[in-house]
């Protein structure tokens, strides 16, 4: 049986994401050891908490070279929220942040274009919205265009490439990155595993893409 490793660095949802795994019948465990990364068959980045402080756990537990070696592979890698943005050049949360820099992007600010209109917005955004698909994938097989996934961010990543956008949102007059994919890479800003069937047929589907069985 293929063996998941959900990426422990002391900044995650573990056991929920651990719990989905277990739901969809995916074979997963938590570790925060380089050689249990190294062997894994396909990794999950969850998290929640700010950009800054996950790269610093990341370089003391020295897995920020394992983890881009291990997409160097074409091993599937998972992002979840926090995770997602790890994945991108730098975040200006805090001050200017290098990331793993697997996607072209930088991790900015929710801001909105009017600020009138939109300033009862609130940030952290904390809720359920709806998410609109960009592109095709089978990894949203199952799934609708403008059903509603479970968010809490006050930051997102604003994407270089368009063909990495899978998905967005609307937050006010801002779009939010929502998904992406590149190759073996996939992640989303919401959480899938906090985000009832629709999350879970999110999980089974890169269980089925990557035959994670």
């Amino acid at each position: 049986m293929s063996e998941v490793i959900i990426v422990d660095f002391n900044l995650g949802n573990l056991h929920s994401v651990e719990k989905a795994c277990e739901v969809c019948n995916i074979r997963a465990r938590i570790s925060s050891q380089r050689g249990d990364i190294e062997k894994a068959e396909a990794l999950i980045l969850p998290g929640v908490g700010a950009f800054g402080e996950a790269v610093s756990n990341l370089e003391k537990l020295d897995l920020i070279s394992v983890i881009k070696k291990f997409v160097e592979s074409g091993r599937p890698l998972f992002g979840i929220c926090i995770g997602l943005q790890l994945l991108f050049s730098e975040s200006s949360e805090f001050g200017l942040t290098k990331g793993l820099d697997l996607i072209s992007g930088k991790v900015e600010k929710i801001s909105f274009e009017n600020q009138e209109i939109y300033k009862n917005f609130r940030i952290p955004f904390i809720g359920w919205n709806k998410v609109e698909f960009k592109n095709k994938s089978t990894l949203l097989d199952h799934v609708e265009s403008g059903n509603y996934f479970y968010f809490v961010h006050s930051y997102y990543a604003r994407l270089e490439i368009s063909s990495d956008l899978l998905a967005s949102s609307m937050y006010g007059d801002l779009q939010v990155t929502a998904a992406i994919e590149r190759n073996n890479i996939f992640a989303t800003q919401f959480h899938p595993e906090k985000s009832g069937n629709s999350g879970l047929q999110i999980y089974h589907n890169w269980k089925n893409k990557y035959n994670l069985n």
